[in-house]
């Protein structure tokens, strides 16, 4: 489903409480800033040997999600390597952010207790379309601008991308992107989401939009198992490729082989929820 990103109310842009973040599909709003879909991302797994399973239960979910306590968070940029790293004691993140290649990209994804790096392939990070053009993370239509890393309440950090798209045949920019990613000591997750500010006088639709598209164990996919949560549905495993789940509360993809996996969530309301798992494209995704 679009999601419509209006023109904006006013010509004065210099007050960065003047727009409101919030969805719509009425043609009618005044829309300039629009807060993309919330999705959350939990890493989870065991330390032992794999087994295949017949059923995963919620008590087992809840048992592996059971936070950890005396965890902090950090995040930081290392300028030699262009990487971009956050984490806590139970997982680390890291992303490589190019200014002359215009590419963000995760490299790297790893469940510290187990050690296993759940990234196979560089990921395409996040996609949405606008018209025929398709905007990612590993496309290079996207001037990388910043970043920022914000301390929030109980130790939270939150990590800020900056990015600018200008058309070849316009003086200015088009709109600004913002991809936010937020973490917290104790759980083994991250919630990611994005905003978009239309810089222009006209009005454009996002679609195809894909908040986190993450190479999720690439090289063993034949083996990957898939489990939708919904109420007052038990689970079913399915097996890859699959796309769906706007019933879905998450969606579990386990690797039986390393006896872990990782839990996929999304915020948004029924109609705006989907996941991927190898369907169109080499990623798990949530949008």
């Amino acid at each position: 489903m679009p999601l419509y990103l209006g023109r904006p109310a006013t010509r004065n842009t210099r007050s960065k409480h003047m727009h409101t973040s919030y969805f719509t599909h009425n043609p009618k709003s005044p829309l300039k800033r629009l807060g993309g879909i919330l999705s959350i991302l939990i890493c989870i797994g065991c330390t032992g040997g794999g087994r295949r399973q017949a059923t995963i239960s919620l008590s087992d979910l809840r048992s592996r999600l059971q936070p950890l306590t005396g965890l902090g968070t950090y995040a930081g940029f290392a300028p030699t390597t262009g990487v971009l790293y956050m984490g806590n004691d139970v997982i680390d993140r890291r992303m490589r952010l190019g200014k002359e290649t215009h590419r963000m990209q995760t490299i790297r994804y790893t469940y510290k207790p187990s050690g296993q790096n759940y990234i196979d392939l560089p990921s395409e990070e996040f996609r949405f379309r606008i018209g025929d053009i398709y905007f990612s993370g590993e496309g290079d239509l996207l001037t990388y601008d910043s970043y920022q890393i914000l301390q929030k309440i109980g130790g939270v950090k939150q990590v800020v991308i900056q990015f600018t798209y200008t058309s070849e045949n316009e003086p200015k920019p088009s709109f600004h992107l913002w991809v936010h990613y937020e973490i917290y000591p104790n759980l083994p997750l991250i919630r990611k989401w994005m905003t978009v500010q239309n810089l222009t006088d006209s009005a454009f639709y996002l679609e195809d939009i894909a908040v986190e598209s993450l190479s999720f164990f690439a090289a063993r996919v034949d083996s990957l198992q898939i489990w939708p949560y919904s109420v007052p549905e038990q689970p079913e495993e399915i097996q890859p490729p699959w796309a769906g789940g706007t019933t879905a509360v998450f969606v579990f993809v386990q690797d039986p082989g390393i006896d872990g996996g990782v839990v996929l969530g999304n915020e948004s309301p029924g109609l705006l929820k989907h996941y991927q798992v190898y369907a169109n494209r080499d990623t798990v995704s949530i949008g």
